[in-house]
């Protein structure tokens, strides 16, 4: 080879080089861009979802703490109210009545703002209170398996978990027109597997694909995110929906 091809094949090699070290390093700066981008995603979800359950808890707390014992002091008030007018005794008798009505709507409200049994007894005695309620208000048949499921979530974990099930449940009694459903935790290696199907209406998944996602379901997606899980979403006209959740147990 001649000199001057030799430098000119050096040169290629020189500047193909430099572009490969550029290209490389362009690479590597838009990969940790993008997990940087990802981790502060992921953040500012974990944030807000937290704060969120903050705010919940502290209304529970008004509630349950604050209303609930002002309610108790005014209905022991008034049937220690001295009457012998068969009248009055009927109007008390009616209003003590409804601040029962009261005091059992704000424990519901409050139960359900923070459920106190999920942080006393678990995850799996929430669920199944949570079903029980449902079933029982909306009229509906609701099958669920939890046998032998090893749940190691940590608390603030568990109450994620929680939340996505109330959602997809609250959902499917909204859209899907359903008067069945079933709920599954299980164990497959180191996922805890949720499962939730409904027997309703379905929908095209492409049509919804195209539209913009609900509130309800972003709010699902976000508590997967922020749970490290995924989510697979199949339904079809007239099959009903099937949710399927992966998250790390551990």
């Amino acid at each position: 080879m001649h000199t001057e091809e030799t430098k000119v094949y050096a040169a290629i090699l020189i500047i193909a080089g430099i572009m490969a070290v550029i290209i490389i390093f362009f690479l590597i700066t838009l990969i940790r861009h993008q997990k940087r981008s990802i981790r502060l995603h992921k953040e500012k979800i974990i944030a807000e979802i937290t704060t969120l359950e903050n705010e919940r808890k502290r209304v529970s707390a008004d509630l349950h703490d604050g209303l609930g014992p002002v309610l108790s002091t005014v209905k022991f008030q008034i049937t220690s109210i001295a009457t012998h007018d068969i009248e009055s005794k009927t109007m008390i008798h009616t209003a003590a009545n409804h601040i029962d009505d009261m005091l059992t709507k704000i424990r519901e409200i409050a139960n359900d703002l923070s459920p106190t049994v999920l942080v006393r007894a678990g995850l799996i005695k929430a669920v199944q209170d949570f079903l029980d309620s449902i079933k029982q208000a909306a009229q509906i048949s609701i099958e669920s398996n939890f046998e032998n499921v090893k749940i190691l979530l940590k608390k603030d974990q568990e109450t994620h978990l929680f939340r996505i099930i109330q959602e997809i449940i609250n959902n499917a009694l909204k859209h899907a027109n359903t008067k069945q459903m079933f709920v599954q935790l299980k164990n497959e290696k180191q996922y805890l597997i949720l499962e939730i199907k409904d027997f309703g209406k379905g929908f095209n998944m492409q049509e919804v694909e195209k539209k913009s996602v609900g509130l309800g379901l972003r709010n699902i997606m976000s508590r997967v995110d922020a749970l490290n899980g995924n989510i697979y979403i199949n339904s079809s006209i007239g099959n009903g929906t099937t949710y399927t959740i992966e998250i790390p147990n551990n």
